[in-house]
């Protein structure tokens, strides 16, 4: 997993797949929770309330490729509640896996993007916040969107009776 911050051009070729899912969180401050997480409004936030680790987790409906998670950050007008390491997780079978390094941030302002290389095929992701800059205790996270894979791309091909059991949820 790579993170980067600020959008990039030619985004027409992602699939945002963020409002298809489920969201929930691990904890939330009254009237700052999962709607405005969601709202596309960059002056409202969600805003956990307890120590971390700190979890957004989004669950489909059916498993979905995924290229990139993007969460919006801004240590200017958090200072402390800003997220300074992120961990990506996801559910492609049976259990969560780690797809990626511990992300660590150094005062991010803007969009930060966690790309999944290869695309991964998820039915439930959850991104944890595990630290805070100067040690905050709750975090601030301004907006997050899920893209799904560019146009044409596709998951490798497995053939195993293991893969093909745990890539259907009934």
């Amino acid at each position: 997993m790579e993170a980067v911050e600020n959008p990039r051009e030619g985004d027409d070729e992602f699939y945002d797949v963020t409002l298809a899912a489920t969201w929930s969180v691990s904890s939330a401050k009254l009237g700052n929770g999962v709607l405005q997480l969601l709202d596309d409004d960059e002056t409202t936030c969600w805003q956990s309330d307890g120590s971390t680790p700190h979890v957004i987790s989004a669950t489909f409906p059916h498993r979905v490729l995924i290229q990139e998670v993007r969460v919006l950050v801004n240590h200017d007008m958090d200072e402390s509640y800003t997220p300074a390491r992120v961990g990506l997780w996801v559910l492609s079978g049976m259990d969560f896996e780690s797809v990626g390094e511990i992300v660590e941030l150094d005062q991010p302002k803007g969009w930060v993007h966690m790309q999944m290389t290869p695309v991964v095929g998820v039915f439930s992701l959850q991104v944890a916040i595990l630290a805070n800059h100067q040690n905050g205790r709750d975090s601030h996270v301004r907006g997050i969107k899920v893209l799904g894979c560019v146009q044409g791309e596709s998951l490798p091909s497995h053939s195993s009776i293991a893969f093909s059991k745990a890539s259907v949820i009934r």
